[in-house]
Order: C-alpha cells, then sequence, then structure tokens
C-alpha cells in the first residue's frame, strides 16, 4: 500500500528530482546507431567479398513532426559523447514521471484534505 507523505515530504522529493533534471542539461533527442558500411571505393578492403564494411556512427533525429526526420554521420572522435547524450532521454523521461506522480500526490491530498473539512 501507497505510504502517504506530507506535502512537505513530497515538496522535497520533487525539488531533488528538479536538481537531477539539472544534470540532463545536455540531452539529445533522436536515436543513435552504430553501423557497418561500404564506402564504395574501388580499391578499399570494403569491397572484396566477404569483408565487412566500415563502422559509421549516425545520430538521427526528428524536432518536429510536421517535418522530415534528419541524420547525421558523427565522427569516432565523438561517438561516446553523442551516445550518452542521447540515453539521457530515457533518464529524462523516468524523472519526469516521477515529478508527475508527485504532483498528482499533492493535489490528491489537497483535494482529500478539502473534503474532509
Amino acid at each position: 500500500m501507497d505510504k502517504k507523505f506530507t506535502k512537505k515530504e513530497l515538496i522535497g522529493k520533487r525539488s531533488s528530482l528538479f536538481r537531477k533534471l539539472n544534470n540532463l542539461r545536455d540531452i539529445l533527442p533522436g536515436s543513435f546507431s552504430i553501423r557497418k558500411l561500404r564506402c564504395g571505393k574501388s580499391y578499399c578492403r570494403c569491397k572484396r567479398a566477404g569483408e565487412e564494411g566500415h563502422t559509421a556512427y549516425q545520430y538521427s533525429y526528428k524536432i518536429d513532426p510536421e517535418k522530415k526526420a534528419f541524420s547525421k554521420m558523427i565522427p569516432k572522435l565523438y561517438y561516446k559523447q553523442v551516445e550518452k547524450q542521447v540515453k539521457m532521454k530515457k533518464e529524462f523521461k523516468e524523472v519526469m514521471k516521477e515529478i508527475y506522480e508527485i504532483n498528482l500526490k499533492i493535489l490528491f491530498n489537497e483535494l482529500e484534505d478539502i473534503r474532509k473539512k
């Protein structure tokens, strides 16, 4: 059963979640993938039968649902950074879900208090 928290406890928890959001300021939308591509150069090893393609790091995003998606190849030097920033999106959603739940508890507690009066 859900423990009933005081409004002060809920506000404190919510404040700590907002501080956590502050650490997610480098968040990126979209997705990140690692692919194997063939470069197309006739003299390259990737053209030979049985050889794998070159490792390529691709970042894709779509901000506005009405517009097309964009993809950008990421240099090897930056791929870990971009991958980490895209993964922050999941953590952001989890923190926001907790904030929503706390806000609902605060609202429902206030409504219950008004009803009791």
